[in-house]
């Protein structure tokens, strides 16, 4: 006769009776079938309660010949009995207790609290990864917008940097003073004008230079001459990869030809780029 044992849930605290059979079967490998808990029955093994003892102990005790004859007649009047009795017999209750608490391969077991564990993983990845990808793309439509803010400038140009996209600086050619300005004849050339101007930029941010469009008159106050000059011909080749600094002048030098001999008088604008 099986030895029945008695073990008892860490989780819930339910007990199970169950046999040493099924602890060696499934390397001592319980689940409760109250929480469905996966535990080590051989180490939670409890001890029979005095009743089940007493069971126990009727049932070991020696049969006497008398009553094995009263068996053996019985069991010759009742064949149709022997054989439900024998089919009973094979519905061993340790069977019904592996299926409900030890149930499946040990790997099956533990691939279910392994499943429970990989599962937020595999989610947080997702979401990391998920959110990357959003943010690139805000980086990637918006660069301009974005690094119009101090704190996200250098993170935007370093993404842009990866993504392919371009960030415009930031321009309000209004906050662009103009100092000191003059038109002078060229010192060397005939029919030249020497063109000079210092700006300043009153912005709280660097910005890009700006355009400048010189316009000259003759005395009559009519246009004789206009052209836009970009940064690159009245600064210096040092100065034109770099933008204009909050409150730091900057002077521009300019030769432009004179188309009249007697100009009356010259404009300067600046232009946004």
């Amino acid at each position: 006769m099986k030895k029945t044992l008695r073990t008892l849930c860490p989780a819930c605290g339910t007990t199970f009776a169950l046999t040493s059979a099924q602890l060696k079967a499934r390397k001592g490998l319980v689940r409760c079938g109250h929480c469905s808990e996966v535990f080590r029955g051989d180490r939670h093994l409890v001890d029979a309660s005095p009743s089940e003892k007493k069971t126990q102990k009727r049932d070991t005790t020696k049969q006497t010949p008398k009553s094995k004859q009263k068996k053996a007649l019985k069991q010759k009047e009742s064949p149709t009995k022997r054989v439900n009795s024998a089919r009973r017999g094979d519905d061993d209750p340790g069977s019904s207790l592996e299926e409900e608490f030890v149930s499946g391969d040990v790997a099956q077991l533990l691939s279910g609290k392994r499943r429970w564990r990989v599962a937020p993983l595999v989610w947080l990845i997702g979401t990391v990864a998920l959110s990357v990808v959003l943010v690139g793309q805000i980086v990637y439509f918006y660069p301009t917008e974005l690094a119009r803010y101090p704190q996200l400038a250098p993170l935007v140009t370093r993404v842009c940097a990866s993504l392919g996209c371009e960030v415009q600086a930031k321009q309000d050619v209004g906050l662009i003073e103009l100092l000191r300005t003059t038109v002078a004849p060229h010192p060397k050339q005939e029919q030249a004008l020497r063109v000079r101007a210092a700006l300043v930029n009153r912005a709280e941010f660097p910005q890009p230079f700006p355009l400048m469009e010189i316009t000259l008159t003759n005395s009559a106050g009519e246009v004789v001459a206009r052209r836009t000059f970009s940064p690159t011909e009245y600064l210096k080749s040092a100065d034109v990869d770099d933008n204009m600094v909050p409150n730091v002048v900057v002077d521009s030098l300019l030769d432009i030809s004179n188309p009249d001999p007697k100009p009356g008088g010259y404009e300067i604008r600046l232009l946004g780029r």
